[in-house]
């Protein structure tokens, strides 16, 4: 995962709270979904 190696070291601190989580969840829907776009 591309986008995984720009935020690799944030990720450890977005885990620590809710919201944080919440990001990380939205970030990693937003790249699925761009991943496999078939347009």
């Amino acid at each position: 995962n591309v986008v995984y190696s720009y935020i690799k070291k944030a990720s450890h601190y977005l885990e620590l709270t809710q919201q944080g989580k919440q990001i990380l969840a939205n970030l990693y829907s937003n790249v699925f979904r761009v991943e496999h776009d078939n347009t």
